[in-house]
């Protein structure tokens, strides 16, 4: 059981503050923790009348192919747009999670904190620590109001508690009292009035699905991929298939399509799709995230341990050739460098990065076997650092020259290949695709953004607390 009594909508939107097709679970960040009393800084105004939380589509897209850029302020502030509420139009009865983005210097390294404090009289705390796969400093607070018999709209206040040694000559920007209307539970549309999780098995595979949706209807069929995907991914790893795997299918498109965990994995499945992923490879590559560890691959630094995924899972969206594809890529001109994915790697062009690291993966089992991509593996584990040091001391476990000459040799062998103009032109589109759908996620489902959000503990509640809720009725079976 769940250990939250929530609505379904909050929790296929509190599950993932982020998802990803092809990527792993981010550090949460700490859960938020009550206080006793405010302690704002010195000087701090008295809240301003209440606001209607902007909507999310006031957030505009990213431009396509590029990083968001940092852009400096003179001081630290709120500011309401950067204030989220999940899940997006609440009913009375969902548990509501907020995420909090204060404007803060530019390579700011002071201990700031947020308070919020709620209508019911509680006052919370949280750190802001660079949370999320953007690594933007951000304070939240996971499934933390229960709205159960509340009427719209209620009022919260937020406080971002200024360091005494960090000026900030205007304080009054620092709170922000805003409103979050409430549904009545009566808006809810069919099926999820009734909607409940349920779960069928199979031998190696647990289904977990909402009733009513698109995955009860096709459970048998989930359950015959997933099944297969599992047999794959534990013939390559070398794993026996007797553990019983925990996938949660979801009603809506999170990130790319899908996501995992040590624990579990979870994909996208509905009948409003818009994310272009064959649901057997996409089972294959997050199972290679529940499974990696086998050979101490879940300690590889993010580039290789998503190339390793998308090598294993035969391709990134669909089954294509990554040495063939990463050549037509050179040709394009939008070539990333090794060192610079390695050092920042989700933060990249998604689809670019994610080929670069198949297509070098697939180049080390040209050269080296799956033998040498284990040994890697291992070489990883046992190495510290950031992920280009660790990389760097684990090269030479495999007889693989440093990382400058081992780009060197890889890209030589894929300038041999060939590749027609009109794949080179698929590719750019497939870009432009993806890229359209996130600024489409980032402006209109925020929550759905694989950027911006954190996972959350699927049999637990705020972060993994112990606490059970047996009174939930729409919660993870």
């Amino acid at each position: 059981m769940h250990t939250l009594q929530c609505g379904l909508k909050t929790l296929l939107y509190a599950w993932v503050l982020l998802g990803l097709t092809a990527c792993v679970a981010a550090p949460l960040s700490a859960p938020a923790t009550p206080v006793a009393s405010p302690s704002p800084a010195s000087g701090t105004p008295s809240p301003p009348p209440a606001t209607v939380l902007p909507s999310p589509t006031t957030t505009p897209p990213p431009a396509s192919l590029s990083t968001p850029e940092v852009t400096s302020v003179t001081g630290p502030r709120l500011d309401p747009a950067l204030v989220r509420v999940y899940p997006v139009a609440p009913t009375e009865g969902d548990w509501l999670s907020f995420d909090i983005e204060p404007v803060l210097p530019l390579g700011y390294d002071a201990p700031f904190t947020v308070t919020l404090a709620l209508s019911d009289g509680r006052l919370l705390s949280s750190p802001v620590t660079p949370v999320g796969f953007d690594r933007q400093p951000r304070a939240r607070f996971v499934w933390i109001w229960d709205t159960a018999g509340l009427s719209e709209p209620q009022s919260f206040t937020v406080t971002l508690l200024v360091p005494p040694d960090v000026q900030d000559s205007v304080l009054a920007d620092n709170v922000l009292t805003l409103e979050v209307p409430l549904q009545d539970q009566t808006a809810l549309a069919p099926p999820e009035p009734e909607a409940r999780w349920d779960l069928r098995s199979v031998e190696g595979i647990r289904l977990h699905y909402v009733t009513g949706s698109a995955a009860e209807r096709d459970a048998g069929t989930l359950l015959a991929q997933a099944q297969g995907a599992y047999a794959d991914v534990a013939a390559r790893l070398g794993v026996t298939t007797t553990e019983s795997l925990d996938v949660y299918v979801l009603d809506r498109v999170v990130g790319q399509g899908g996501y995992a965990t040590s624990d579990w994995v979870a994909i996208s499945y509905t009948d409003r799709a818009y994310a272009p992923s064959e649901k057997p490879l996409l089972l294959r590559h997050e199972l290679t995230h529940r499974l990696d560890g086998a050979w101490g691959c879940d300690s590889l630094p993010a580039m290789l341990r998503e190339g390793l995924a998308v090598l294993i899972a035969g391709g990134h969206y669909w089954p294509e050739s990554l040495p063939r594809k990463a050549a037509g890529l050179l040709q394009t001109g939008k070539y990333i460098p090794l060192e610079q994915l390695l050092a920042d790697f989700y933060r990249q062009q998604h689809e670019i990065g994610y080929l670069e690291a198949g297509a070098l993966l697939a180049y080390i089992v040209e050269e080296r076997g799956w033998e040498g991509v284990q040994q890697l593996c291992g070489a990883s584990a046992a190495a510290e650092g950031n992920d280009v040091t660790r990389l760097a001391a684990a090269l030479p476990a495999v007889d693989l020259p440093a990382l400058p000459q081992l780009e060197q040799e890889w890209l030589r062998w894929l300038r041999s290949l060939h590749v027609p103009a009109e794949e080179r032109r698929i590719l750019e589109g497939e870009w432009l695709l993806m890229d359209t759908m996130r600024a489409y996620q980032q402006r209109y489902d925020p929550s759905a953004n694989f950027l911006t959000g954190s996972i959350l503990s699927i049999k637990r509640g705020n972060h993994g607390a112990a606490q059970e809720f047996p009174r939930c009725r729409t919660c993870a079976a």
